[in-house]
């Protein structure tokens, strides 16, 4: 039975290597950080200056979607 110190090196070590078999693969997309939707959010400190000058200063809302996705991709082909 591994250990599981043993067990999240060899993990790592494997994600390290699949990274570098495909980092010149022109139609390989590999995540920088954890993707997420959070479909429905609440904030109770709803930044109305930024759109103040708008139409729809008056109408922000505290419910919102939060989300992000990253990948990386090659600095140099």
């Amino acid at each position: 039975i591994e250990e599981p110190e043993e067990l999240q090196e060899s993990l790592v070590d494997k994600r390290l290597e699949s990274e570098r078999e495909n980092a010149f693969e022109p139609f390989s997309l590999v995540a920088h950080r954890v993707n997420y939707i959070l479909p429905f959010t609440y904030s109770d400190r709803v930044n109305k200056r930024a759109y103040a000058d708008t139409k729809y200063g008056d109408e922000l809302r505290k419910e919102e979607a939060e989300f992000q996705i990253s990948f990386k991709v090659p600095m140099n082909y």
